[in-house]
């Protein structure tokens, strides 16, 4: 779910350096030692001789381009949808016989949580599942992170500057804001746990509608992704002004946004399709970044097909890519020239603060541990944003 329930040798390599708009000095390292060069042939038979006929994919939210340009930029053109499942299917431009489906979330699926999904439909092989809805789920639904796309969470609270003024969660709290959530929201949740928001103060009735926020002239902290919100709504006809979010990351809460995980069943037996399929996905992000046009033009037909509530346009997708790049929400690891790296101790870190939170909840493991919620042993540790 949308924490607000976020894109390589032969002539085939060239294929899909132009398609994912990147070239090889894009990343760290492009020499031919790199496996996620010779990975990317586009050789027939490199993933279906290694994954699932059908390399199901499932969002947490309507497509658009933070976080997910790096999945649809594994397609070749010529995908088709099926509006009554919001799935995209297309051929992998890395093999011309491998299949990947990717589903839409949140409303496209009466917002079911990914991590629930993916035990319904052991099928999915990646889901979109943020790190502290992993913990949450840890005991019911435990799933295993395999690329972190966010670097830095783009999840905020959006106010209007011009009739409030906030500069910390503790401002929010003592002016008894009202704090405006969808149902469900594990990152309000925790805030409120840790004592950051009082209960008292959250409106659980968002339902992505801008109909409260400017009824309220922005005199309210309302759920938004710094990536889309803002602009959305300063280029509409019911807002036409400036906002501004406060980041929870910066808050204090140092939370993997929109991870894609396994489950630890899938991580076992897919693991040599993983092993191909991840580093594609570092790549893929890579070259969004480098020559977005196809990736975007693909996101916002599909976004006016399925009827986004938050319409993404050619405009948006380039704000979004403006403030993931200059915000530092994608990038490298911090300290490593890996894209996609999770941390161990900013790992450890989340779990310390959210576990006493979900303690004693019916889906929390109180004995998680760090290391059952990730691995980076699928990334390839050369591809990452060249310095």
């Amino acid at each position: 779910m949308k924490t607000r329930p976020l894109y390589l040798f032969a002539a085939a390599f060239g294929l899909l350096l132009a398609a994912a708009g990147c070239s090889a000095g894009d990343s760290s390292s492009g020499d031919d030692s790199n496996p996620a060069n010779t990975a990317a042939s586009g050789t027939a038979g490199y993933l279906t001789s290694v994954c699932p006929s059908t390399i199901k994919i499932q969002l947490g939210w309507y497509p658009q381009p933070d976080p997910y340009a790096m999945v649809f930029g594994l397609l070749a053109p010529g995908g088709k949808l099926d509006t009554g499942k919001a799935g995209y299917a297309g051929t992998a431009l890395a093999d011309p016989n491998q299949k990947i489906e990717i589903i839409g979330g949140g409303p496209l699926v009466s917002y079911q949580q990914v991590s629930s999904l993916m035990y319904a439909d052991p099928d999915i092989l990646l889901g979109d599942v943020s790190l502290d809805e992993a913990i949450a789920q840890s005991k019911k639904f435990p799933t295993v992170g395999v690329i972190a796309p966010f670097e830095k969470s783009p999840l905020g609270l959006m106010y209007n500057p011009d009739a409030v003024s906030f500069t910390s969660l503790q401002d929010v709290k003592d002016s008894k804001t009202t704090v405006l959530a969808a149902s469900g929201q594990t990152s309000i949740a925790a805030l409120v746990g840790l004592g950051k928001l009082d209960k008292s103060q959250i409106d659980s009735s968002y339902k992505y509608s801008p109909a409260q926020f400017v009824a309220a002239n922005g005199k309210i902290a309302q759920q938004a992704f710094a990536t889309e919100e803002p602009y959305a709504y300063e280029n509409s006809s019911f807002w036409k002004k400036p906002t501004k979010v406060l980041l929870l990351a910066d808050q204090g809460y140092p939370n993997y946004q929109n991870d894609f995980v396994v489950t630890p069943a899938n991580l076992q037996s897919k693991a040599a399709c993983l092993q191909r399929l991840v580093p594609l996905m570092q790549q893929s992000m890579i070259g969004y970044f480098k020559r977005p046009d196809a990736t975007n033009a693909l996101i916002a037909d599909l976004s006016t097909k399925l009827k986004n509530p938050t319409p993404v346009t050619i405009g948006s997708e380039q704000f979004a890519r403006d403030v993931m790049s200059s915000q530092g929400l994608v990038a490298n690891a911090a300290g490593s020239p890996t894209f996609g790296l999770f941390d161990a101790s900013r790992v450890q870190n989340m779990v310390e603060v959210v576990s006493p939170v979900f303690t004693g909840t019916a889906n929390f493991d109180p004995e998680v541990k760090p290391g059952a919620l990730f691995t980076n042993k699928f990334l390839d540790p050369s591809i990452g944003f060249a310095k």
